[in-house]
């Protein structure tokens, strides 16, 4: 895939969301979360569980999610 189409594709998925799930508000809320966690909870593996948990979250809503729907619309 060239490089043009993909960041193409990539526009025109997030230009159809709200500005509450655009990619730069995601991240932003992840790692507000991920901060407070390591700050206010004082158990490693509470904080290694909610660190995996939103990368999880990353992983499928600002991967998986687009290419998923770029998918779908080239089986139009």
């Amino acid at each position: 895939m060239k490089i043009s189409l993909f960041l193409d594709n990539f526009n025109r998925y997030w230009s159809s969301k709200p500005p509450w799930c655009q990619p730069w508000s995601v991240i932003f809320s992840g790692l507000i979360v991920i901060s407070l966690v390591y700050i206010l909870i004082p158990f490693f593996l509470i904080k290694l569980l909610i660190t995996l948990l939103i990368s999880l979250w990353w992983y499928l809503f600002l991967i998986l999610a687009p290419s998923i729907d770029n998918e779908s619309k080239d089986l139009e």
